[in-house]
């Protein structure tokens, strides 16, 4: 017999579910079975798996030593899937912007995946994933409940403040609050021409997931989502011939700021899929000037009282400042 105790980061979750990240191989038949036959209970009673978990749970599995291993043996460990060296490690330790018992703020570089995909690539969640496993913060045991990950995502060439939760229950938090639009999240970029004043940008977005594109309309079309942004003039870049602007996401969908503000006639400096080629060839810029570089939580927080009113600042690349950004006025 297994006993797990759930802790506070574990909290919140059907049982269920957690029994699918802790047991892979087991698949739902078989732990429903396995539940109706109490060979897995619950605080020593029979569940139904749809009970929520809360901090201090027992959970009870009664099989053999050599079961129990079949049934884990699907999940991988709690390291990376790629290769990091030391350099890595220094590089993703020395960008932490804030970390708690629940969560880490990342400034993430342009280049640097948010999550990884099928190209073999580092992603942050890669580098995250090893940090802790070095602080001793994520052992095996522990990343086959729950692997700490992104919530939010910054394309591959944005650079700014990436959440990162480390707790199950901050994932759910975190992510319930992003969905419910109650983070503030701010942007820096420089864009072609001259922004003279604040707007409120709205339009009707179309993902393209074969072209990982986006096309945007003024009026409501099938399948388009609402999307708006609100965008704030900062001052001129006249010798580069644009303007820096904050952009503040109220909606948040895939390349939402770069394909609005283009299609406004404000393309995004160094933006290859949706900017001016040529305008970016006189800049000499080789990733788009995007960087998220403001998160503010709202006052009350009661999920994450840590972050309750704190606000998050990153700092943008030296290349913005080499591109005639000198601050926030």
């Amino acid at each position: 017999m297994k006993e797990i105790i759930i802790g506070a980061g574990e909290a919140g979750q059907r049982l269920d579910k957690y029994l699918r990240r802790y047991l892979p191989s087991a698949g739902s038949g078989f732990i429903y079975r396995m539940l109706r036959k109490k060979n897995i209970t619950l605080n020593a009673v029979k569940a139904a798996g749809s009970e929520l978990l809360s901090e201090g749970d027992r959970i009870a599995l009664y099989f053999s030593a050599e079961t129990l291993e079949k049934l884990m043996a699907a999940e991988s460990g709690s390291g990376a899937s790629v290769r990091i060296s030391e350099k890595d490690r220094q590089a993703f330790s020395a960008g932490i912007l804030y970390e708690d018992k629940d969560v880490l703020f990342l400034n993430k570089p342009a280049g640097l995946l948010s999550q990884s995909d099928d190209s073999g690539s580092l992603s942050a969640c890669d580098l995250l994933t090893a940090y802790l496993a070095d602080k001793g913060e994520l052992t095996e045991d522990s990343a086959r409940l729950y692997r700490p990950s992104a919530v939010n995502r910054l394309d591959r060439n944005t650079s700014g403040i990436l959440i990162c939760a480390k707790t199950y229950q901050a994932a759910r938090v975190l992510s319930e609050e992003i969905k419910g639009r109650r983070l503030k999240k701010e942007y820096l970029t420089l864009v072609k021409g001259a922004v003279e004043a604040p707007a409120l940008l709205t339009g009707w977005l179309v993902k393209d997931s074969r072209t990982n594109t986006v096309t945007l309309s003024k009026g409501r079309q099938e399948k388009a989502s609402k999307v708006q942004t609100r965008i704030t003039p900062l001052y001129r870049a006249a010798d580069f011939g644009g303007t820096w602007i904050i952009a503040e996401l109220i909606s948040g969908k895939t390349h939402q700021i770069r394909a609005q503000l283009s299609a406004e006639g404000h393309p995004l400096a160094g933006d290859a899929k949706y900017g001016d080629r040529s305008w970016n060839g006189k800049l000499k810029i080789t990733s788009q000037m995007l960087h998220a570089f403001r998160l503010t939580f709202p006052a009350e927080f009661p999920g994450l009282p840590a972050l309750a009113g704190r606000i998050i600042l990153c700092e943008p690349p030296s290349v913005f400042r080499e591109k005639g950004y000198h601050g926030i006025l």
